[in-house]
């Protein structure tokens, strides 16, 4: 990564921009999603509960009047995923805020995967309780009446607004710091960093998944977007140094992206039957 000289980035810049955040956004996801699919996969196996990991979704194969299903079983697998997914989220923000001097690559890594895995965790707890699924399922269980239902919601949508506050602080205060303050270059930035990274892979994942059988996995990529928006809102620091522009190496960039098109691949072939224990 070299710094650029020029007040405002060139048309390549924001290209190469684009595509490492598009990148970054599909690698971090399936990051996210396959780990924390693993670990609903062991918690579900050690219940003796048959289940399986597939494309953009993880599921139970069993009855719901088996007799495998009892109260821990229920609370204990449908909460593996929304668990997983917030630890990791936590992690990585422990991570930023341990790097000292954390690289343009890191600070993206960053920003996506505490969005993916927020977003996987407290948006998925939202959507589930909304439509009565996954894990409305151990709500149901934990004895969690209507009121308190709403009152989760609310909380998590709070919490998801809040955690995109930082997200803008990382995108206008770290990586594009001085570049933001014209409204006019935060909007190109936050357009090529966020919003197309975050349709082209949406879209992507949603294409790869297909078809796609239920209402959460369409709904639950927009719930992101509780995160994601709050950056274009948010107003950056003034600083009176001059704005310099980390520019991405061709050779980096090719790097990523071929990471992403291989993992994709790979995620594809071996999720497209569903995996179990």
């Amino acid at each position: 990564m070299h710094q650029s000289e020029k007040d405002k980035p060139e048309s390549i810049q924001l290209l190469r921009i684009q595509i490492f955040s598009t990148s970054v956004f599909i690698i971090s996801y399936l990051l996210v999603f396959v780990l924390s699919g693993l670990a609903f996969l062991y918690i579900s196996s050690d219940f003796d509960v048959p289940a399986s990991l597939a494309l953009g979704k993880t599921q139970v194969i069993m009855s719901e009047n088996s007799r495998f299903w009892t109260s821990d079983s229920i609370i204990s697998i449908y909460t593996t995923v929304p668990v997983t997914c917030f630890v990791i989220g936590v992690l990585s923000l422990f991570a930023f805020h341990f790097n000292s001097k954390p690289s343009f690559t890191f600070l993206t890594g960053t920003v996506w995967t505490f969005i993916h895995a927020f977003n996987l965790s407290l948006g998925a707890i939202a959507i589930d309780l909304f439509l009565q699924s996954g894990f409305s399922k151990a709500a149901h269980e934990m004895g969690i009446e209507t009121v308190m239902t709403i009152l989760i919601i609310g909380v998590c949508l709070f919490f998801m607004y809040k955690l995109g506050i930082f997200a803008a602080r990382i995108f206008h205060d770290r990586l594009f710091k001085g570049f933001t303050i014209d409204k006019n270059i935060a909007n190109q930035l936050f357009i090529r960093f966020l919003i197309l990274p975050w349709l082209i892979g949406t879209v992507l994942l949603l294409i790869i998944s297909y078809p796609v059988k239920d209402y959460k996995t369409i709904f639950l990529p927009l719930t992101s977007l509780v995160i994601i928006l709050p950056t274009y809102f948010y107003e950056p620091k003034l600083t009176k140094r001059k704005p310099s522009l980390l520019k991405l190496e061709p050779k980096q960039l090719i790097l990523i992206l071929t990471f992403s098109i291989v993992a994709l691949v790979v995620y594809f072939f071996v999720l497209r039957t569903g995996v179990s224990f």
